[in-house]
């Protein structure tokens, strides 16, 4: 684990001696850039400073392994750019496979004696490791002081990292009734073509990060399954956890349920589940405002009914009619009473894992009613 800030020793003194830093990367796109001292020290803080000095006569840029040793020579040469960016592509296609700890050495000739002054950056990347974490389901509650919890398997979780220095993307889950859960290095790229694979939890927020909530979506209640979570981060896979057997029951007191007072509500049957969600907020009338939110791996066709109270309790109202799969999401609408006041759309959020279903149109409040499948 690598968790320091940036460091740059130079030597001012002595021009030609190799100058070294480190530092902490938090995505696999990786853009180094430089700042430089012509040999009469004066500073080189951008392209414009590099092509107008007199002094400076071009920049090489070579490609080290995490040792200093060059993978790559003359990666990018003959340029006048302080800059250059290593993409996961670009790495993968030095290294053979995605290296996360590389660097990047620059070579600076000068116009007078042709004198070369060398510096290496080296970027380190993080990886997430689980500390430790406490499960909660409809069991008996853990010694631990997890609580008794109905409807999902909750999972709080402590990681080592800082999240300084390291940026969450999501939880793999996988669930199977027998405890034999093995993945393989395919399961990272396309972890959906594994037979145990649920969903992925992704981390947008902090309660994300340090809890998982694992719904019956593709479990059944009263079975005990076992699980194995595997976390990532924007620069790879850390260690999974596993635990179980976990159950899920529908609620404390049995199946039956008689009167819920809330603003979403999951039913089951079976494998299968459906959501009804109330949703309400404002319009602002500059731009698109977002209505929902929607994980398209969970559900795929879904029906709102909108109103929206704009102009003095005037009401403008439609069904808006939502279906999402692997390449794409269709928008249709049925209006009730919008003479084109309202504008619906839906566009990718967050890579592509969740849709914003949006409006345009007049400021006012709006109640979202929501039937999801």
């Amino acid at each position: 684990m690598y968790e320091f800030e940036a460091v740059f020793n130079v030597n001012t003194g002595d021009l030609s001696a190799v100058v070294t830093g480190s530092g902490v990367h938090l995505n696999k796109d990786v853009t180094f850039s430089f700042s430089l001292l012509d040999q009469e020290t004066n500073p080189i803080q951008n392209d414009q400073q590099l092509i107008n000095n007199p002094l400076v006569d071009t920049i090489v840029f070579d490609i080290v392994d995490i040792s200093g040793n060059i993978v790559y020579p003359n990666y990018l040469s003959g340029g006048t750019t302080r800059s250059i960016t290593i993409s996961e592509a670009d790495n993968i296609s030095i290294f053979g496979d995605y290296t996360k700890d590389f660097g990047v050495q620059a070579r600076v000739f000068n116009n007078i004696d042709n004198k070369v002054f060398t510096g290496v950056f080296l970027v380190y990347g993080n990886e997430p490791a689980i500390n430790s974490y406490i499960v909660s389901d409809s069991s008996v509650p853990y010694l631990d002081g997890a609580q008794q919890v109905f409807g999902e398997v909750t999972v709080d979780l402590s990681l080592a990292n800082n999240l300084k220095y390291l940026t969450m993307q999501k939880y793999d889950i996988y669930a199977s009734t027998g405890n034999d859960i093995e993945l393989y290095p395919e399961a990272n790229m396309n972890p959906e073509y594994h037979q145990s694979f649920l969903y992925s939890q992704y981390a947008y927020n902090i309660e994300d990060i340090y809890k998982i909530r694992i719904k019956p979506i593709g479990l059944s209640y009263g079975t005990p399954y076992f699980f194995k979570i595997v976390p990532y981060s924007n620069i790879g896979s850390g260690q999974a956890i596993s635990f179980g057997p976990n159950t899920i029951q529908l609620s404390g007191t049995g199946s039956e349920l008689s009167f819920v007072r809330s603003n979403n509500l999951e039913l089951f049957f079976g494998d299968d589940s459906m959501n009804l969600g109330y949703i309400t907020g404002a319009t602002t009338g500059e731009s698109d405002s977002i209505i929902d939110t929607v994980e398209k791996a969970l559900y795929k066709t879904l029906l709102y009914t909108f109103e929206l109270n704009h102009e003095t309790d005037r009401i403008s109202s439609s069904q808006i009619k939502v279906a999402i799969d692997n390449t794409g999401a269709w928008l249709t609408e049925d209006s009730i009473n919008n003479t084109g006041q309202l504008i619906f759309s839906i566009a990718p959020s967050g890579g592509d894992a969740f849709y914003n279903l949006m409006v345009s149109g007049p400021t006012g409040t709006y109640k979202l009613y929501k039937t999801s499948i």
